[in-house]
């Protein structure tokens, strides 16, 4: 789509934890209306942008979720995939400590909150390793 110079684009990027949120608030029957108001309103060319921005939205969380449930199987024993075991930096695992740094807790309860299951987490050893998008997760249904 051609843009007019005195519209700035405005664009961002989202995380599928994010994309998968908001397709959870917005049906696709409120996009619809809102797309349909915008027709009747002389404004096809926002219905447009807005039916396709939404349709990306859904993919990518379509696709999110997707991964996150190939690797919940592939994690499911509760060992982790041999590049984040084989003590390879990798920056999609935190530890318990960096968990609990990015949320404000102790390391205790972050432990808790791993055993009790609200947040995803691999055990390698004695060690947790908590996904930086399982991290993200939890940290949104907090907010939620």
């Amino acid at each position: 789509m051609v843009y007019p110079i005195d519209r700035p684009l405005l664009g961002t990027h989202v995380s599928g934890v994010t994309a998968q949120w908001i397709s959870a608030r917005l049906s696709v029957s409120e996009v619809d209306d809102a797309c349909r108001y915008f027709s009747m309103n002389g404004r096809s060319d926002l219905a447009g942008e807005l039916s396709r921005s939404m349709a990306g939205v859904r993919a990518a969380a379509a696709l999110y979720i997707s991964r996150r449930e190939e690797a919940a199987s592939a994690v499911g024993s509760s060992e982790l995939p041999i590049s984040a075991a084989s003590g390879e930096s990798s920056q999609d695992h935190l530890s318990v400590t960096e968990a609990a740094g990015v949320l404000g807790l102790s390391d205790r309860r972050v432990r808790q909150i791993l055993a009790a299951g609200t947040l995803r987490g691999a055990r390698q050893g004695h060690r947790w390793l908590i996904g930086s998008d399982d991290l993200d997760g939890y940290r949104m249904s907090r907010v939620a």
